[in-house]
């Protein structure tokens, strides 16, 4: 989202205050903040402005789980019913690319560093294992597990993306 300053802000605070009104179905803006609990949730999520999102968040998840009924949970509160699961995680298995020439990390900035030279990958994949082949002459595959995702030029270091491998396959007819 691009944001105009404090036009942004306003409008973010506005929708947040429409909806915590619609969440709540009182009819008039919300009292200050040293009214009832509900309404002091209100206050603070339509007064914690800039980065500080900590009350609201902190406030919400206490309402929701243990003071707000559901309909789908026969008006219990989700902290009535959960049930924490008996499986352990054990997190994914390592990701092995046997056809590839390098496995490289990606950094927490999203970079795939391969001698000296930086290219811009995403930060999405901060500090997973992506496989790279040289397919020609300093240009590179990049992988993600089963997908290939796109070539990079070690001259220019600009990630040309493939088509979307995760979209929808249409077969011809």
């Amino acid at each position: 989202m691009h944001c105009l300053g404090k036009v942004c802000r306003s409008a973010v605070r506005f929708t947040t205050l429409v909806a915590c009104i619609l969440w709540t179905g009182a009819t008039a803006l919300p009292p200050a903040a040293h009214a009832t609990s509900t309404s002091l949730v209100i206050s603070q999520i339509y007064g914690g402005g800039g980065n500080t999102g900590a009350p609201f968040h902190n406030d919400f998840i206490e309402v929701f789980n243990h003071q707000r009924p559901h309909e789908a949970l026969d008006m219990q509160c989700p902290a009535e019913v959960y049930q924490p699961s008996p499986r352990v995680y054990t997190g994914l298995p390592d990701i092995d690319y046997p056809f590839h020439d390098k496995v490289m990390v990606v950094t927490r900035c999203g970079r795939i560093c391969l001698g000296n030279k930086k290219i811009n990958f995403s930060q999405v994949f901060a500090g997973q294992a992506v496989g790279i082949k040289e397919v020609h002459d300093d240009i590179w595959l990049v992988s993600f597990m089963d997908y290939d995702l796109g070539y990079f030029d070690l001259e220019t270091r600009v990630l040309e993306p493939l088509e979307n491998p995760f979209g929808p396959k249409v077969l011809p007819m």
